[in-house]
């Protein structure tokens, strides 16, 4: 019987062998024929499996793998846990993947990645600026934010000189600005100034502003100009007014007189009103002006007008007449006669003449002295209408008697005309 160790057989690189048994078979007892000899016979081989092992960059064992001699070992990618400063991306295999030709070992490869993390800067309202940086990479200094109506006062956090490892907010942080509210009276002199948060609408809170009446206005407080909104920067009001014209006495001093036709009525007239003097008349005169000039409007003062009168005469001249009888030397009329009424205040030395008031004649006639209204005018234009009635003078030479006697003649005839045309008176 065999009592060595069971025998083996060099596996090859595609198969392994099994000890099937001995050739020939194995006799219970040893015959006459002397020696024997056996020989191990295999099976006849079964596929050979190699091992691949799958292990982490830091050696530790994926997976392991039982693959046939010459086949392509696979295995899915694998993941690496991020740390707070780096992620992985797998980058492949160590030594390169080959098909298998015996145990093998691969390790995987991976590329860190520095993670990155966002600072957010919360300027106001919903106004962000997000910024990314690797984690341990330099942080920039941000600009220093704006914001109207208001001064920037710093960040809530302080902003790193390098990122952390962690996502991070910093909140800007501002004070209200304030602007210097002017409040000015019409005249440009300030009643108050106040200061007023921006955005926020200003009040005045002073006493009610007041403009001093004019002569021609009285003026009542109205509003502000511009129109008050909201602050955005230093701003000045100025106080308006309301302006009610004033009102002043007026008075037609008639002096007796009587108006015909109406102008603007006496009594409280507005400043500025049309001015309209009535038209006026008074019995036995001649309306000549108001004492002072009629302005075109209603002046800023109470105002009497008085109407100037001039009286109205008539002065009768009679131009001297004369009757006469003819003498056969030239007779002469002159001069007139001047009639004011009774009660005129007017006299004859005020008369100027501009004719003749003279006639002379020779011959027997009525001749007349040529006195006309024309030829008299008022010397003095102050206080009178003066008409003159004119009767005019005339000179009258009548005829005289004459009686004529003729002479007596004798004359011899000679056969011709005999005349004698002497004669005495």
């Amino acid at each position: 019987d065999y009592s060595g160790a069971t025998p083996e057989k060099e596996p090859t690189r595609y198969l392994t062998y099994g000890f099937a048994g001995w050739t020939p078979a194995k006799k219970a007892t040893i015959d006459e024929s002397g020696d024997q000899e056996y020989r191990a016979t295999f099976d006849a081989g079964s596929t050979r499996y190699y091992t691949v092992s799958w292990l982490m960059d830091d050696g530790e064992l994926i997976d392991k793998s039982h693959l046939e001699y010459d086949q392509m070992p696979t295995h899915a990618d694998p993941t690496k846990a991020s740390t707070a400063l780096y992620s992985y991306d797998f980058a492949g295999w160590t030594p390169a993947i080959s098909a298998v030709k015996g145990d093998a070992e691969y390790k995987a490869t991976f590329n860190a990645i520095h993670r990155q993390y966002e600072i957010t800067y919360v300027l106001y309202d919903d106004v962000k600026n997000v910024v990314r940086y690797e984690a341990e990479a330099a942080v920039a200094t941000p600009a220093t934010p704006t914001r109207t109506g208001y001064t920037f006062a710093g960040w809530s956090t302080e902003v790193p000189a390098t990122m952390p490892a962690a996502d991070m907010e910093c909140v800007a942080q501002w004070t209200i600005n304030q602007y210097d509210i002017t409040w000015k009276n019409a005249d440009g002199t300030t009643l108050t100034t106040t200061k007023v948060n921006y955005n926020e609408t200003p009040s005045y809170t002073g006493e009610t502003p007041t403009k001093a009446a004019t002569a021609e206005y009285t003026y009542t407080f109205d509003d502000w100009t511009p129109a008050i909104a909201a602050v955005s920067a230093d701003a000045t009001y100025t106080a308006t007014y309301t302006q009610t014209k004033k009102s002043y006495t007026l008075t037609w001093n008639l002096d007796g007189g009587t108006i015909t036709t109406a102008g603007t009525a006496a009594g409280s007239v507005e400043w500025g009103t049309s001015l309209i003097a009535p038209v006026v008349e008074k019995t036995g005169y001649t309306f000549s002006k108001w004492d002072v000039e009629i302005p075109a409007t209603i002046p800023a003062e109470n105002k009497t007008f008085n109407a100037v009168w001039f009286e109205n005469v008539e002065v009768t001249i009679i131009g001297h007449s004369s009757s006469s009888t003819y003498t056969g030397s030239e007779q002469t009329v002159e001069g007139y006669d001047v009639a004011i009424p009774e009660g005129s205040t007017y006299t004859a030395d005020k008369i100027q003449f501009n004719g003749s008031a003279s006639v002379s004649k020779t011959d027997a006639g009525t001749y007349a002295m040529g006195l006309k209204a024309g030829d008299f005018t008022n010397k003095d234009n102050d206080g009178y209408v003066v008409t003159f009635k004119v009767t005019d003078g005339s000179l009258t030479i009548g005829k005289k008697a004459v009686s004529f006697k003729g002479k007596a003649a004798s004359e011899t005839y000679t056969g011709s005309l005999i005349s004698n045309a002497e004669f005495t008176e």
